[in-house]
């Protein structure tokens, strides 16, 4: 079985039957979610778009919107046509129960190396949108730290201002990069001083700090001081770094006792969050004994209700109280016993 954290697909579809090739990508967590985007090109624009099978994820996705953006003003009718299109993927993916649903048939077709039927799933959302077509396709997977360092890697530091850069600090700390969750994750805005932060360790400013860090998480090393896995930092500062064309963030974090680490990042990047139960973005499940589930749909037992709704409530309420009387007065007209029902009223009135 093949292990990965994220998946992303690149693909062309070649619609045998019209004038026109959808080039496009979907890519997404593990058994968690999907993002995708998908464009129509006029059959004489292939020569100059990417390679789906050769470029990389991050290029091939620039790559593929700056080509659209480009050919739109001498054809407007691709922007039209690739509206439609996404419209039609929205209905297809309600049809097979949502996009989370489709990414886990996805992540186990993937996972099994099951690769025509991952053809197939694929190719089937278009199947009522071109008679004939022929598709070609192209998976790249990731764990988290790879993706991280892959995304990261595109931060060109030469936009940021020179004199965020000459800080002499940063040369006596060792540089990691924050793991990144592009699907669920969180901008660093979310995160306070004190969070938790996962990270790979870039460079060490020398071998004494290196070998600091390698023995507290000795967990996180192999016998050859290599980082295998993540590792757990506290994250003490951020600073923003405009840059010319993009927003940066220094972030610094404090790896064991007076050892502390930097980053910049783009301000955009979504981070895997710091403690998903604690921070608890998503409704609760649904406990046991609690028919209704807590979220949206559900007011807070404690929640005080308007004079309005109070209102109404009582007014339900001794309207209920008066149809459960007549039931009762039935009984006594078919032989049921005074006592009992007056039992039963002193009962009603205490409520």
């Amino acid at each position: 079985m093949t292990e990965f954290d994220i998946f992303v697909i690149q693909f062309n579809l070649k619609c045998t039957s019209m004038d026109e090739t959808i080039h496009g990508y979907i890519f997404g967590k593990r058994d968690g979610n999907i993002e995708y985007s998908f464009y129509v090109f006029p059959t004489n624009t292939n020569a100059k778009l990417p390679d789906y099978a050769e470029t990389e994820f991050f290029v091939y996705k620039e790559k593929l919107m700056k080509i659209f953006n480009e050919l739109i003003p001498n054809t407007p009718e691709i922007a039209e046509r690739t509206n439609r299109l996404l419209n039609y993927i929205r209905e297809q993916f309600k049809k097979l129960g949502g996009t989370e649903h489709f990414s886990h048939r996805l992540s186990h077709l993937i996972e099994n190396e099951q690769h025509d039927e991952l053809l197939f799933e694929i190719k089937g959302l278009f199947e009522n949108w071109v008679e004939r077509s022929e598709l070609h396709y192209h998976v790249q997977l990731y764990d988290f730290a790879d993706f991280s360092k892959a995304m990261l890697g595109g931060v060109d530091l030469e936009e940021v201002e020179e004199q965020f850069l000459s800080y002499s600090n940063l040369t006596k700390m060792p540089e990691f990069y924050p793991l990144i969750d592009p699907i669920q994750g969180m901008t660093i805005d979310f995160f306070d001083v004190g969070d938790k932060m996962k990270c790979t360790i870039l460079t060490y400013p020398d071998d004494d700090t290196k070998a600091k860090i390698v023995e507290t998480f000795s967990d996180s090393f192999d016998d050859e001081g290599n980082l295998v896995k993540p590792i757990e930092a506290t994250l003490v500062s951020k600073e923003l770094l405009p840059g010319k064309k993009e927003t940066y963030v220094l972030v610094k974090v404090e790896l064991l006792e007076n050892v502390f680490a930097y980053s910049i990042i783009l301000k955009p990047l979504r981070l895997i969050q710091p403690d998903k139960e604690e921070l608890n973005v998503m409704p609760p499940l649904e406990k046991e004994n609690d028919p209704i589930p807590e979220g949206h749909g559900k007011k807070p037992k404690d929640k005080l209700k308007s004079p309005t709704q109070r209102k109404i409530m009582e007014k339900l309420s001794e309207t209920a109280k008066m149809k459960f009387t007549d039931w009762l007065l039935i009984i006594v007209i078919t032989g049921g016993s005074f006592a009992v029902v007056f039992i039963i009223m002193e009962l009603l009135s205490k409520q």
